[in-house]
């Protein structure tokens, strides 16, 4: 009797182990508020759930990790977390980074001001005649450096729209759907109705996700990512996500 008891306690001990879930292969990124495109108080937000669907086809989970942008980029690049997205393919970046080839978005950017604010431009230099702002980390920031065009940096990209109802600054440079977004979010209607953009697109960014050279296996999971979303691309769902969540 002890040796069959022994036996079936063998049997379910085999058992017990067998049924545990087997881990599954898991990438961490940091990321940072972008609404309406990437979002903490929006799981659903259709980059996150582009990347998390293109990893989930290759049998990858995906965790995020939000903070402000600088922060996000900084950490990635020290190789904390194995990337960070969306981000523009800048030469600058390639030291650091393996950048994915497949652009993950292209959006256009405009100039916002304020209705009542006589604002052109043909050039960029244009916008010398202008007190601008720009947010620390982003691609703009180098660009009016180069072209010595003065511009306040702050830390948030939400604190320039407010620079600009407090007349602090005139102009700044944003993805029209995410610099829309985020007036509709921050003020009352009748302080959001007198925000205005120039018609002219001064940029369409095509973004990409930056993955660490610093951290284990960075090419191994970009390689992952590539072949995900071309699943995805190919079966429709990419095109999908983002007319469901009305971004296309």
């Amino acid at each position: 009797m002890p040796q069959l008891i022994k036996r079936i306690l063998c049997c379910f001990t085999c058992l017990y182990f067998f049924m545990l879930p087997v881990h599954a292969d898991v990438v961490e990124f940091a990321v940072g508020e972008w609404a309406p495109y990437i979002s903490k108080k929006d799981p659903s937000s259709p980059l996150e759930k582009i990347v998390s669907e293109a990893y989930a086809l290759e049998g990858i989970q995906v965790k995020y990790s939000y903070f402000p942008w600088k922060r996000s980029y900084g950490y990635t690049k020290k190789g904390r977390y194995i990337g960070t997205f969306p981000w523009t393919h800048l030469r600058s970046r390639e030291e650091d980074f393996n950048i994915n080839p497949s652009p993950i978005l292209k959006d256009p950017s405009v100039y916002f001001h304020l209705k009542d604010t006589d604002f052109e431009w043909a050039t960029l230099t244009n916008l010398k005649k202008y007190r601008v702002g720009v947010t620390l980390g982003y691609k703009n920031q180098e660009i009016y450096k180069r072209l010595e065009i003065p511009a306040e940096v702050v830390p948030y990209e939400e604190l320039n729209f407010k620079m600009i109802l407090q007349g602090r600054i005139e102009v700044y440079g944003a993805s029209k759907r995410v610099g829309y977004a985020m007036i509709k979010s921050m003020f009352s209607p009748e302080d959001a109705e007198q925000f205005t953009n120039h018609p002219e697109p001064y940029t369409t960014d095509i973004y990409h996700i930056l993955f660490s050279k610093q951290a284990k296996d960075s090419e191994k999971y970009m390689r992952a990512f590539e072949s995900g979303f071309s699943k995805l691309k190919a079966s429709g769902r990419y095109n999908e996500i983002l007319k469901i969540s009305n971004v296309d």
